[in-house]
């Protein structure tokens, strides 16, 4: 949705966007009130926040935050969790030939 020249997405958007989950979505929002990258008082607009359940007052606080300046702290954060995410799966990749070298080297006795 478009609205005095902000781009509001909701995680579902977010996560369409950016090719992963909303979960993760939401873990990467999370992390960014807690760093205090970002006021969520500022940019949160409780009108649009709905919970499952329909309840619209879950999250508080107006604001705003250009389409730019939501871009670059989504990308910068998914680019966070991207360099953690291919450490974790060469660490997997190396445990897994390890356990094929180990049943191998057993088969091979």
């Amino acid at each position: 949705m478009a609205r005095d020249g902000m781009v509001w997405l909701n995680q579902q958007s977010i996560a369409e966007l950016f090719g992963t989950s909303i979960p993760n979505i939401s873990i990467h929002i999370s992390n960014i009130f807690r760093d205090k990258e970002l006021d969520k008082d500022s940019v949160v607009k409780d009108y649009l926040t709905t919970a499952a359940d329909g309840r619209k007052d879950i999250l508080t606080g107006k604001g705003s935050i250009s389409n730019d300046v939501a871009e670059a702290k989504a990308r910068e954060e998914y680019e966070s969790f991207d360099v953690r995410r291919k450490q974790f799966d060469a660490i997997q990749a190396d445990q897994d030939d390890i356990k094929e070298l180990e049943e191998w080297s057993k088969s091979n006795k």
